[in-house]
């Protein structure tokens, strides 16, 4: 018996089915991408420095997060060398981030990268 689904992660499908885990999108494919593409394109107050659709994710280590660490889909460096993240993705019914968006914001900021969220909507 395996109540949290181990067995699944392990052998890479999906928890509580039988089909495989897919991996990220290839860039530039897909509305995510195409979206993270257009908000990379809108960024004036600084440099991209990882993501976006132009250069590799950055992995941030969040060492007391709910991950050991995670990818803004973009990453800014503004010209104070400060730096901030956006994400790009799905929201609720309601408007707010689904509950994996909140939760990388969440372990994002906790090790001071301020986060912007921006949704995207299947076409």
């Amino acid at each position: 018996m395996d109540p949290l689904g181990l067995d699944a992660i392990q052998a890479g499908k999906r928890k509580g089915t039988d089909k495989a885990k897919t991996g990220p999108k290839p860039f530039g494919t897909g509305p995510h991408n195409e979206k993270i593409a257009e908000v990379a394109g809108q960024v004036s107050d600084g440099r991209i420095i990882a993501g976006g659709q132009l250069l590799p994710e950055k992995a941030i280590p969040t060492p007391n997060g709910l991950k050991a660490s995670r990818r803004p889909d973009i990453l800014v460096e503004k010209p104070d060398g400060s730096i901030y993240g956006i994400n790009v993705g799905k929201t609720t019914k309601s408007g707010a981030p689904i509950k994996r968006e909140m939760e990388a914001i969440y372990d994002l900021e906790d090790v001071g990268i301020p986060m912007h969220f921006i949704p995207y909507f299947k076409k």
